[in-house]
């Protein structure tokens, strides 16, 4: 499995684009991860794997940010 669907799998299958640099991956890579139906744009920045179910934390956190 690749390096970026690791670190996804690892954090209940989300990532973001700082955690995929951090790590040495460049965002176009989660574009491209994106485009060929591995990963799901959540929002700027936020990916998860497909079928991730959506945690409640982040909801909260996502809407306290607004």
């Amino acid at each position: 499995m690749d390096q970026t669907l690791l670190i996804a799998k690892r954090n209940n299958g989300i990532i973001s684009t700082s955690e995929a640099e951090r790590n040495g991956l460049h965002r176009t890579e989660l574009t491209e991860y994106v485009s060929k139906g591995l990963l799901v744009k959540l929002e700027r920045g936020i990916y998860a794997l497909p079928n991730t179910p959506e945690d409640a934390l982040y909801q909260i956190q996502k809407k306290k940010k607004r």
